[in-house]
């Protein structure tokens, strides 16, 4: 995954503003004043951004794998970024109100562990924003198989998968929206 986000970083932003799946008002309406929140997998910086610029009084770090990526982040003159995996995640047990985790989780190479450390580094009823593309549509399929030639780890799930898999993680589902291209799901953590 490193090799192929090296190269795209440059212009990764644009091809979002294309292809994402994100809805920002959506994402930061669930993220409450004052909460520590975490932007998982957030490569450039352009959520993390748009949450620091709208709710300057949150503590925002973001944590990706690729130093190409948050090297554009912190052309955003963002703070508390991080080099790490989402599987290992260097912060300490119950360290985040909030975890975002937009157009990222299908390229996570340890789904299950890294569910296991959202659950970990997630305060008791901690919030998991997860956004994410479809895996069922046939749009989507596409895009899967492009992705999978440039990244073999890439692994969507479909939101009926991640939603069995966050409730055997200790999250209970909150809220859900699905659409053709992609689904948006909150989750409570539970202990």
């Amino acid at each position: 995954m490193n090799t192929i986000f090296k190269f795209i970083a440059p212009f990764y932003d644009k091809m979002m503003k294309i292809g994402g799946v994100e809805d920002k008002e959506k994402i930061a309406s669930e993220i409450d004043p004052g909460d520590r929140v975490l932007d998982l997998g957030g490569g450039t910086g352009r959520i993390a951004k748009f949450i620091q610029e709208l709710q300057s009084e949150n503590e925002t770090y973001l944590l990706d794998c690729n130093r190409g990526m948050l090297k554009k982040a912190e052309e955003k003159e963002l703070k508390n970024l991080v080099q790490g995996y989402s599987s290992n995640m260097p912060f300490s047990n119950d360290f985040f109100d909030a975890i975002l985790c937009v157009d990222a989780l299908h390229h996570f190479e340890k789904t299950e562990e890294s569910l296991s450390e959202m659950n970990r580094v997630l305060k008791p009823r901690g919030k998991l924003i997860v956004s994410d593309f479809n895996s069922e549509s046939t749009p989507m399929k596409a895009l899967e198989a492009l992705e999978i030639l440039g990244d073999r780890s890439v692994s969507y799930l479909s939101n009926q998968e991640l939603k069995k898999m966050l409730e055997d993680k200790g999250f209970k589902i909150n809220h859900e929206d699905d659409n053709p291209f992609g689904y948006f799901l909150t989750a409570i953590k539970t202990e």
